[in-house]
């Protein structure tokens, strides 16, 4: 399975990915700030 496929688009799989990491970023190596660069035409990641 490739997450980034489009068959697998809106199913929550990246959400709750990237949920997963900012708790184990936040919680467990106590980092205070994170930063993330995207490109501007990726509307999904804008939602996220």
């Amino acid at each position: 399975m490739i997450v980034g496929g489009a068959e697998n688009w809106g199913k929550g799989y990246c959400s709750e990915g990237v949920k997963l990491l900012l708790d184990y970023v936040f919680y467990e190596m106590n980092f205070h700030r994170v930063s993330l660069k995207v490109f501007s035409f990726n509307d999904r990641v804008f939602r996220l």
